[in-house]
Formats: structure tokens, C-alpha cells, sequence
């Protein structure tokens, strides 16, 4: 599984989980704590599924409340009203087989295998794939914090490896447990405009810091995210700390960073503000503007990048 785990090390997913590394090394969690996690995740999944406000605070945990909250604001949609408007219903666990679990500290786990319905209109049966539910023990009881979906439909030897039982993949940061409760995220306000940021970095790993809410670590991939809290009209902050990838050939490495205002008010739905694609070798440190206004929304990319230093 060594590609995967290399993968794994640098995938960094918005959950909000501390950075630091494991103080202990997960134990499987107990019989009777996974019969009541399992029910715990059918009760938040009946809670999405009849958009019961209520019972989905209950069941949810506080900080992903608030991480939910502010994606929703960020792309400038009535919070709570579209809560329940998700494409994808969550997958369901029966059927599914549970392959392992992990405890430590206030953070647990279940991992399931199989092949994962997530109800689309798709007549293709679903690939064997991996389904991770982590929860949080809050004052008041356990709390459903998130689910990660991972698709081994190309990687058939290590779906094997996790059919086994090897969670090694959820073993290394940023996957692995810390022990810790997650931080609760401050509120973000309603933006001016919602916002996408499409990070490709390939030979780099890649922090990045845009405004006051979103952050975020990537390298050897490209992702896409809403940015959190949007985008002001004018000038928002983005620094980007870039760290070569011993392994990756200078020749191989690349980088680029588009950022999209997202408005119905043009004749497209979206102007790429700000592009970005710094000359080969990357500087260790950049301070740039995203900036917002007439010419960058209507003309797309002209004035788009005012470097920093």
C-alpha cells in the first residue's frame, strides 16, 4: 500500500481534526461503543434523510455544525434552510462490512468495505470501496463528526489490504487519529461573493492561506473547494508557503492557483479573478492579492495578480 499511504500523507481534507501527530496508538473500539456509533450514524442519516433540524443537532457534532454552517454562508445560501439540499444521500451501512475500528481519546472510528450506494441515478454497480465514519465524545455523548468516501476502484490490491483488515491507510496524517476534539471553526459572515479555489500541485507541497477562514495543505493533486467565507469586493490576502517534493524531479513539479467568483449577476456563472502559476523553482514564500472588482469580474484574469514579495 506504499502509494496509497504516500497519497494519504500529503491529502489534507477540511475536517477540522488537530494537526498534531497521534499521542498513542488507536485500540480497536469496544464491541457495545461500535453497536452504539452504528446507531448513532442511522439516527444522523434519518436526520438528513427527513430534514429534521432537531435531531440532526443532536446528533451532530458541534464543531462540524459550525463547519457545515459556514460552507453554506460561504456560498452565500440560507443557513439552516440548505442544510438538506445535498445531492447525494448518505451511503447506507448495511450491507457493508465492518473491517476495523479505532479509538483514542475522545475521537472514534469505524471502517466498513464493500460496495457503497450512494442512491445516484447510475446503473453501474458501485466499486468495492472504503466508507470511514469518525465521531466525537462531547460533553452530553457521542456525536457524529464525518464520513470519507475512498474509491479503490483502480487500486484492487489494497482494497484487498483493507478487506483484511490493514486500516494503515487512516494511520498516517492527516487521516490519523490525534486523540483530540476537533476545533470549533469561528462563524464567518456572509461574504460579498461565493468563491472556488482550484489548487494543482504536483512536486510541491503547498499551505495556503486565503482571507480569514480558508486554509488548507496540498500536494501531488489538484482539488477544488469553496472557499470559506468568500470573497470581498476589493482585496483579500492569499499566502502560499511551497515546499519541494524530495521524490519529484524538478522537471515534473508545477503549480498553479485559479480563484472564481461566483455570481449570477454575469453572463457566466463564474470570472476567474486571480491565476497564478509562478515560474519553476518556486519561491519558498508568496504574498499575493486576490482582488475583486469591475475589471477582474468582468474581464476575467486582466489584473488579476498583484504580487506581494
Amino acid at each position: 500500500m506504499s502509494f496509497l499511504i504516500h497519497f494519504l500523507r500529503v491529502l489534507v481534507i477540511l475536517s477540522g481534526l488537530a494537526a498534531t501527530a497521534p499521542a498513542a496508538v488507536p485500540a480497536p473500539v469496544p464491541p457495545p461503543l461500535a453497536t452504539e456509533l452504528e446507531r448513532l450514524y442511522a439516527a444522523w442519516k434519518s436526520a438528513m434523510a427527513t430534514r429534521d433540524l432537531a435531531a440532526w443537532s443532536r446528533t451532530t457534532s458541534r464543531a462540524r455544525q459550525m463547519m457545515v454552517r459556514n460552507t453554506i454562508v460561504s456560498q452565500k445560501r440560507e443557513w439552516p434552510r440548505a442544510l438538506f439540499g445535498l445531492a447525494m444521500a448518505p451511503p447506507e451501512i448495511r450491507g457493508l462490512r465492518l473491517v476495523g475500528s479505532q479509538g483514542l481519546g475522545v475521537q472514534a472510528r469505524l471502517v466498513y468495505h464493500g460496495r457503497i450506494d450512494f442512491e445516484l441515478d447510475d446503473p453501474r454497480r458501485p466499486p468495492d470501496a472504503v466508507l470511514v465514519l469518525d465521531f466525537v465524545n462531547e460533553p452530553g455523548g457521542w456525536r457524529f463528526f464525518t464520513s470519507r468516501y475512498f474509491n479503490f476502484r483502480d487500486h484492487p490490491a489494497e482494497s484487498a489490504a483493507v478487506a483484511r483488515g490493514d486500516l494503515g491507510f487512516v494511520s498516517v496524517p492527516p487521516l490519523a487519529l490525534t486523540g483530540a476534539a476537533p476545533v470549533m471553526p469561528r462563524p464567518c459572515p456572509v461574504p460579498d461573493y461565493a468563491a472556488q479555489i482550484r489548487v494543482a500541485s504536483f512536486g510541491y507541497t503547498t499551505r495556503l492561506r486565503l482571507g480569514e477562514f480558508h486554509s488548507d495543505v496540498i500536494s501531488g493533486r489538484a482539488t477544488t473547494e469553496v472557499v470559506q467565507g468568500g470573497l470581498r469586493r476589493g482585496v483579500t490576502p492569499l499566502v502560499l508557503e511551497v515546499e519541494p517534493v524530495d521524490e519529484v524531479p524538478a522537471a515534473e513539479r508545477s503549480l498553479e492557483v485559479v480563484v472564481h467568483a461566483l455570481t449570477p449577476t454575469l453572463r457566466t456563472k463564474s470570472s476567474a479573478v486571480f491565476t497564478y502559476q509562478p515560474n519553476n523553482p518556486v519561491a519558498p514564500r508568496h504574498e499575493l492579492r486576490v482582488i475583486v472588482g469591475p475589471s477582474t469580474l468582468q474581464q476575467g484574469n486582466e489584473g488579476r495578480l498583484i504580487p506581494g514579495r
